[in-house]
């Protein structure tokens, strides 16, 4: 495993929820697990025992770090924010 990642989920309203757990496998195909993600109408997420299901529709966009140190496909690399 990996070291910890963050994801913060930035809601169409302004808020934003925050989450800390653990790194992908090394083995992880991580360009299926997203493919497979962006299918489905719900982000869904397991934390504390509890079952947390977001809407997409209600997502403006989400935030992980760190990046993933694979080149995934369509991703522009390198990058820096202006603001």
């Amino acid at each position: 495993m990996s070291s910890q990642r963050r994801l913060t989920i930035h809601f169409n309203d302004g808020n934003k929820l925050s989450f800390a757990f653990p790194g992908l496998p090394e083995n992880a195909n991580l360009a299926a697990q997203i493919e497979g993600l962006l299918r489905d109408q719900y982000l869904m997420i397991e934390a504390e025992g509890r079952l947390l299901m977001f809407p997409f529709a209600s997502i403006k966009y989400v935030e992980s770090s760190p990046a993933p140190s694979r080149q995934l496909p369509n991703v522009l690399h390198g990058a820096t924010i202006l603001g």
